[in-house]
């Protein structure tokens, strides 16, 4: 079981699927949610959070995309940040670049499209479990 995760997606349906689908899965304690990824950026950068087991990340938002908090996020979080995040990326997007992309960061653990499934949930906490 994990404590907690933080989810970034601007799409409030998401969200609520996505919270359903957590308490369903009763493999994790917590869920942080955060419509941009700025804000879930300044979240990060505060002393005062609890340790996140995973963020899932949405790639096509407005403001900041999940590629761009990901390039910032590595850049003016601490080096633990790159050492222990575990990232998923949770997209509608069916484009091979963005795929590729994600593939160039060294925190993403899994590129997972929408929508999220009970199955699709079980493996991406065991492959995170399992290191």
């Amino acid at each position: 079981m994990l404590d907690t995760i933080l989810l970034i997606d601007d799409d409030e349906t998401d969200h609520f699927f996505f919270k359903r689908l957590v308490q369903k899965s009763e493999l994790i304690e917590n869920v942080v949610c955060f419509h941009y990824a700025d804000e879930a950026l300044q979240y990060l950068q505060s002393q005062d959070r609890p340790k996140i087991d995973v963020i899932f990340l949405d790639i096509n938002m407005p403001r900041m995309n999940g590629f761009e908090f990901l390039e910032a996020a590595t850049n003016e979080l601490p080096s633990s940040f790159n050492d222990s995040v575990n990232v998923v990326m949770l997209t509608s997007s069916i484009a091979p670049q963005d795929k590729a992309r994600a593939a160039e960061f060294d925190v993403i653990k899994a590129y997972v499209n929408k929508p999220l499934d009970i199955n699709g949930l079980d493996g991406v906490i065991a492959k995170v479990v399992q290191g």
